[in-house]
């Protein structure tokens, strides 16, 4: 599923790219309080899946920055 979001993102454009960041940064913050706040109470297999999303969530924003910094480099 990663493989074909970052399909995706090859025909944003920077601009639409950095509304992508912003809006992934914000639903990273909210997961990760839910995480904080209530991990344990949840079953094991569930608490692997919510971590793996923030690692997969984190990997893509960083990969979406440094599509924004080359694609602006780019544009100069």
């Amino acid at each position: 599923m990663v493989g074909n979001i970052r399909k995706v993102y090859d025909y944003l454009t920077v601009k639409q790219k950095k509304i992508a960041v912003a809006e992934l940064k914000a639903d990273r913050l909210e997961l990760q309080q839910e995480v904080a706040e209530c991990i344990d109470d949840y079953p094991k297999i569930v608490r692997e899946v919510l971590l793996h999303t923030l690692d997969s969530w984190t990997l893509e924003i960083e990969q979406l920055e440094d599509d924004i910094a080359r694609d602006h480099g780019a544009q100069m």
